[in-house]
């Protein structure tokens, strides 16, 4: 009952992400052509538009990193784990995850920290304050997590295994 609830919350957090990641491309993508169109055909670009693209960038970097991990899509040398014995992949498997919940863990407190530490400084184009911008540090972090212990559930209890 409780894995199929976990299951079904991870897939409705990990949909809404993913959904969020291509509205930021879309946003960003306009932005930047509208700040290309201003600055060479019209003479002028917007104040706000490199702040905005800055913003879009930072969140859809940082939140797509989960969606990644969470499809197995994630950067990683796998050259030495694949010579490994079964067992041996297997366990690697397992403590490189268990690694990459420390960082995950990490990145909630650090960028919790930073998000308070910038709570008064404001982007000047967008008028808004920083704390916006390194939100996506910390919830980041949180969707990794999220993502690695669904992971991890799986190779942990998996019936294969």
């Amino acid at each position: 009952m409780l894995t199929a609830f976990f299951q079904r919350f991870c897939d409705i957090l990990f949909t809404a992400t993913s959904a969020l990641c291509r509205i930021l491309l879309l946003v960003m993508a306009i932005d930047i052509l509208n700040l290309v169109f201003g600055r060479y055909v019209l003479s002028k670009s917007p104040m706000w538009g490199e702040d905005l693209a800055i913003l879009c960038l930072v969140w859809f970097s940082l939140l797509s990193v989960a969606l990644a991990i969470r499809d197995g899509q994630h950067m990683r040398v796998v050259l030495l784990i694949n010579a490994f014995p079964a067992k041996l992949r297997h366990s690697t498997e397992i403590i490189n995850h268990v690694l990459a919940i420390g960082f995950s863990i990490l990145m909630v407190v650090k960028g919790i920290d930073l998000c308070l530490l910038n709570l008064n400084n404001t982007m000047s184009g967008l008028g808004i304050s920083t704390f916006w911008l390194f939100l996506a540090m910390p919830l980041s972090g949180a969707l990794c997590l999220v993502a690695l212990l669904e992971i991890t559930k799986e190779q942990l209890w998996s019936p294969t295994q």
